[in-house]
């Protein structure tokens, strides 16, 4: 399930979530050597009286 894809829990509207990555997996990735994988996460945070908007590129 992607994330994008979730149904609103109207419960968590102004509580605190907390978002941990346990895992990351690459599928049928070309070649043999390392490679640098790019990740990205955008949020909301809307807990308290102003909403702030989150971001972290990786």
């Amino acid at each position: 399930m992607l994330a994008a894809d979730a149904e609103l829990d109207e419960m968590l509207v102004g509580t605190q979530v907390k978002v941990t990555l346990d895992a990351f997996q690459v599928w049928e990735y070309p070649g043999f050597s390392p490679h640098k994988v790019l990740f990205g996460f955008q949020g909301r945070d809307q807990a308290g009286e102003e909403a702030q908007d989150l971001s972290l590129r990786a």
